[in-house]
């Protein structure tokens, strides 16, 4: 397998994670491509309140997919981070890992609020390409699409599920 194949293979399989604390306590959501999840179960749809909209998904950690120190990766992620406020846009942190535990990246999920789809996608490749990152994600309708922001040849596009971790699914 090609390199650039087993860069694209890895993002799809990535788990995007959203740490929430609601009136029932601490919950995980996380989507994936990945139609089971060990310690996970598919989550209902009234569980989807943020996620029922169209969002992306960007982080300044470890530019070109190559893992540099925490202290970096914290001081990226801040300056991303007052980027991002600059614009406006609706956050929520997010950890994308491996399913497999060997990678994990904390991020930002963000929504258009009141922007066009080709504006928030614009200024988020930008971002992207200011921070080093070869890709964002975005995820509408349970798909799951990667767009490539330094490297043209990483895109793909797939089905993802929604998950939670806790033992009775909130419904805020």
């Amino acid at each position: 397998m090609d390199k650039d194949h087993e860069l694209a293979s890895a993002y799809l399989d990535t788990m995007l994670v959203f740490d929430f604390v609601d009136l029932f306590g601490p919950t995980q959501y996380a989507f994936s491509a990945r139609e089971e999840l060990a310690g996970w179960k598919r989550a209902d749809s009234a569980s989807r309140s943020f996620f029922d909209s169209l969002f992306w998904v960007i982080s300044a950690h470890n530019p070109y997919s190559i893992k540099v120190s925490d202290e970096e990766n914290i001081r990226a992620n801040e300056e991303l981070l007052r980027d991002l406020m600059n614009f406006n846009f609706q956050l929520q942190p997010v950890s994308c890992r491996a399913v497999d535990g060997s990678w994990s990246e904390e991020s930002f999920a963000v929504t258009k609020l009141g922007k066009t789809l080709a504006e928030v996608t614009e200024t988020l490749m930008a971002l992207g390409g200011k921070y080093k990152q070869n890709s964002i994600f975005q995820i509408s309708n349970s798909r799951l699409k990667v767009i490539p922001v330094l490297n043209r040849k990483i895109l793909g596009e797939t089905d993802c599920y929604f998950y939670s971790n806790d033992k009775e699914t909130s419904s805020w």
